[in-house]
């Protein structure tokens, strides 16, 4: 006997192939298949539906001169064939985000990012020995956090608005300094 595994089920194909082979009347019952109950099958008598239960529906009355105008729209619409793109261009980016015209700005920033990675590499090594790290950990932490200004930095150097740039800065305390009024 044929079997068949569905998931952690085993199902016999006799039954199938029995049934295949047969071709029962409708409404007749096929030993083992298990399908829709008979309240659900088409040789199932239909029930009148209620017209005065609340949830029967009301026919919708259509507005025709709605209609009209609404295929009129369309009509005109398919007319001039014009297809708008699916794509939409973004929207423009503020002025701190885009990048200054001055290429000495541009230099300074590209070595600020550099000396950032430089002290970015240096930490992921000197992290990787744990005694270094148990013993000098605070210090770690601050050649982080000084990169992290040395980027803000840059990214304030790079902007053609500085002011905004300063504006975007996650680092309360540095755009708090970069803020500040008066002497140092």
């Amino acid at each position: 006997m044929n079997y068949i595994r569905f998931g952690f089920k085993m199902f016999s194909l006799r039954h199938v192939d029995t049934a295949a082979r047969v071709e029962p009347e409708r409404g007749t019952e096929v030993h083992g298949y298990i399908g829709a109950p008979s309240h659900l099958t088409r040789s199932a008598p239909l029930e009148p539906v209620n017209q005065a239960s609340p949830a029967a529906e009301a026919p919708v009355a259509v507005d025709e001169d709605a209609q009209a105008r609404c295929d009129a729209i369309q009509q005109d619409f398919r007319k001039t064939g014009e297809k708008r793109p699916l794509r939409r261009d973004p929207p423009p980016k503020p002025p701190a985000l885009v990048p200054t015209d001055d290429a000495l700005k541009l230099r300074l920033a590209e070595e600020l990012e550099y000396v950032r990675r430089m002290l970015d590499g240096m930490g992921d090594s000197l992290s990787a020995d744990a005694a270094v790290l148990v013993r000098h950990g605070v210090a770690l932490q601050t050649v982080d956090i000084a990169g992290q200004i040395l980027g803000h930095i840059a990214y304030v150097v790079r902007s053609s608005d500085p002011r905004g740039a300063v504006e975007r800065i996650g680092m309360c305390e540095l755009q708090g300094r970069l803020k500040r009024l008066g002497g140092v």
